[in-house]
């Protein structure tokens, strides 16, 4: 069994409120040498840690001298919010003492992995100076950073990609190669004049309601002591890298929500966690795409939400030999970050989901899980880019455009009512009831640009 490190920085101490009743949703980039990420962190209550996203190192570890001094930058989706300085207090090998009443490392860092405890562990502590966060935030902390080292997944293998395109005609498969990519027959072509096709054919396609922590905190959810929750897109929902994404004439609340998916390669039936990994064909970037003006009807199943027809693009192709659970996915919109986060901060990981529904339903190989997607999930219009990437997997890029609306009226129509502004909007929706906006899409889409800035700034709290 292979071996994999990765780094870490926690942030965590007594902190106080200031003016208002919600603790920031804060990212740290350390200066560290041999770091580089973001710490991450869904606090309850005052006193809760922030969280890394994993970052590999190697075998080296992280180490600098008692006394010594470096800075630490909180900051949000990518924009900066304040610089803290950081003085070095102590190094441990080991695990935590049982003095400290906390959580095991592993817990806290990697709920996803479940009960995989690293085998080699060490940290240092280096003491925040005081500082403040505006008028909302301000304290004083501890700043930890070490190294774990894992056992890997025996059956991940070499890494490998295989996308689908079409080609005169007819499917094939290829592998990218630079700015090229190569046929099996030895031909070579542009990658950027490929026209793709899902790198999977799925009898179905399941995807958990909710997962990641900052989206439960976004909708004031708690999942401690929950179980998953599923629905279903028709396979007629499928879309491909650098496909279109319609966006019917009479709908206004398209969002984007970039999730993984897992692409099974062998059957599953009623497997164990364990033997998930060695069935499956690999993993992609998807975008769980959702016209929320269909959200009062179909008892919840959200059929049309989900399922209309080109609203689950996967792509660019489809990635083997890749440990997901130390990705990062992020979601881009017309270029910039509006969703991030590590795979870690999934509540039930990616084995626990497959090994759920693999109980009672068997899962045939091509068929996909979608595994969940972070906060800030938010609508799109007609000319807008989403990307979605995830580490180790590649960018997934679709265009929004415009299309027709139905020639009758026959069934339910789409609404735009506080159920269904709730959602489209996550946090948004409290802030345009209690900041005297308006309620028409237009009021949403004219104020778009500086309410995700705003989002950048204060994380997934309800406004």
């Amino acid at each position: 069994m292979g071996q994999y490190h990765e780094a870490y920085c926690v942030l965590y101490g007594l902190f106080e409120e200031k003016k208002v009743s919600r603790i920031p949703y804060i990212w740290v980039d350390s200066e560290l040498s041999l770091i580089r990420g973001h710490v991450q962190g869904f606090p309850k209550k005052l006193g809760d840690i922030f969280m890394t996203r994993p970052v590999e190192i190697g075998r080296g570890g992280v180490r600098k001298a008692i006394g010594s001094r470096f800075a630490a930058h909180v900051s949000q989706l990518g924009r900066r919010l304040v610089t803290l300085s950081v003085t070095l207090e102590e190094a441990v090998e080991g695990f935590y003492p049982p003095s400290v009443a906390r959580p095991p490392l592993h817990t806290r860092l990697f709920p996803s992995i479940g009960g995989t405890a690293p085998s080699v562990h060490e940290f240092q502590r280096a003491k925040v100076a005081d500082f403040a966060l505006g008028t909302v935030f301000q304290g004083s902390a501890t700043l930890e950073f070490g190294r774990s080292e894992f056992n890997e997944i025996d059956a991940l293998g070499p890494v490998s990609e295989q996308r689908r395109i079409l080609l005169d005609g007819r499917p094939e498969w290829c592998a990218p190669d630079g700015e090229m990519l190569a046929l099996a027959d030895g031909r070579r072509l542009p990658e950027r004049g490929a026209v793709y096709l899902p790198p999977c054919e799925p009898s179905k396609i399941i995807c958990v309601h909710l997962n990641f922590r900052s989206r439960a905190v976004e909708f004031g959810r708690d999942l401690d002591g929950e179980t998953p929750t599923y629905f279903a897109k028709p396979p007629s929902a499928l879309n491909a890298h650098r496909g279109d994404l319609v966006r019917p004439a009479d709908c206004h609340w398209l969002n984007y929500e970039g999730e993984i998916a897992a692409i099974v390669g062998r059957p599953l039936k009623n497997a164990s966690r364990e033997q998930i990994w060695d069935h499956l064909a690999g993993f992609s970037p998807a975008n769980d795409v959702g016209a929320h003006d269909f959200r009062g009807t179909d008892a919840g199943s959200m059929l049309r939400v989900k399922g209309m027809d080109g609203f689950c693009p996967i792509g660019p192709g489809i990635v083997s030999g890749v440990d997901v659970r130390r990705s990062t996915l992020r979601t881009y919109l017309n270029g910039e970050i509006v969703q991030e986060a590590p795979v870690s901060e999934m509540v039930w990981g990616i084995d626990y989901l497959l090994a759920d529904l693999s109980r009672h339903i068997t899962l045939l190989p091509g068929d996909v899980v979608l595994t969940g997607t972070p906060w800030n999930s938010r609508p799109m219009a007609p000319g807008d880019v989403v990307e979605v990437e995830v580490d180790g997997l590649g960018r997934l890029t679709n265009t929004v455009v415009e299309g027709p609306a139905p020639g009758h009226a026959v069934g339910h129509q789409p609404a735009n009512n506080k159920g269904v502004r709730a959602v489209a909007l996550g946090k948004d929706y409290h802030r345009m009831k209690n900041e005297g906006y308006g309620v028409e899409p237009s009021d949403y889409f004219d104020n778009r640009d500086a309410f995700l800035r705003r989002n950048r700034e204060e994380g997934p709290e309800s406004a």
